[in-house]
């Protein structure tokens, strides 16, 4: 056997591996402080691309598709920061004009809205605000009124939402 492929496997100075000290792991900070970080330690287009890649796990993050919408939309990407930037409650002129620009391009479709909004991932989400549920509930129903049913795409959503909306939750 190769002597490097001893050395990597520890075998040709195991007094030498046994001396070592354990590799020190770093706790994983809570997602909001990695944004953070990769906000303030990254130039703008490598932290839209490091952020893209945590929304597939974290889709309906509000804190990282706020985060993620703001970079877009100072990097001049108005439809995806209009996506990302819809459900916010407070927001800013420019923000305003982003989520405009996005119906706008769509026609006022709620179907094709619908379809932006709920994006790539059509996870479920299960920890959204009630406001949240409630816009996606009326998009769901106004794309039903105008198609005069459920896209095949959207069923799972749809029952979902109707069953989030019209059930009471028992606490």
């Amino acid at each position: 056997m190769l002597r490097w492929f001893r050395r990597l496997l520890g075998e040709y100075a195991p007094e030498r591996a046994a001396a070592r000290p354990p590799r020190r792991r770093t706790p994983k900070l809570p997602l909001t402080q990695r944004i953070d970080h990769i906000v303030a330690h990254s130039r703008p287009r490598l932290a839209i691309h490091r952020l893209t890649g945590f929304r597939a796990q974290h889709y309906w993050h509000a804190y990282l598709r706020y985060t993620l919408g703001t970079l877009h939309l100072h990097h001049g990407d108005q439809l995806v920061a209009g996506s990302l930037l819809y459900f916010k409650v407070n927001k800013t002129p420019a923000e305003l004009r982003a989520v405009n620009e996005l119906r706008k391009r769509h026609g006022n479709d709620p179907a094709h809205l619908l379809r932006v909004l709920i994006g790539q991932y059509p996870r479920l989400p299960k920890d959204l605000r009630k406001e949240i549920k409630q816009e996606l509930w009326v998009l769901a129903q106004a794309v039903r009124q105008r198609e005069g049913m459920v896209p095949r795409s959207m069923r799972g959503w749809y029952a979902y939402l109707e069953r989030e909306i019209s059930a009471p939750k028992e606490e």
